[in-house]
């Protein structure tokens, strides 16, 4: 499974926190077998989508935050796939190359 999503924030610099929404589109593939006494197939599917979700960030420093985010994947599909996530981002400062 793949996406590309566009992600629009909103800052509450007042309290350290970002709300963000996503929109984007993803792809997903699947082969499976079915098996019985007597015979074996296979099957192959793949799909593509619609995928939103929402999610917020609460910064600790400048650089670092935790988040976490509700995600829906290939919303109009057979594949479709919901979650959470929790995490941490680090942003690395990077000198300029020239």
């Amino acid at each position: 499974m793949y996406g590309v999503f566009l992600r629009g924030s909103l800052p509450l610099s007042s309290q350290n926190i970002t709300l963000y929404g996503l929109v984007g589109m993803s792809s997903a593939s699947n082969t499976y077998t079915a098996t019985t006494l007597t015979t074996s197939t296979s099957y192959s599917k793949t799909a593509t989508g619609l995928s939103y979700g929402v999610g917020a960030e609460l910064f600790g420093t400048p650089s670092t935050s935790f988040h976490v985010e509700w995600t829906k994947f290939l919303s109009a599909t057979d594949f479709t796939s919901k979650g959470f996530v929790l995490g941490i981002t680090h942003h690395f400062a990077m000198s300029k190359p020239w």
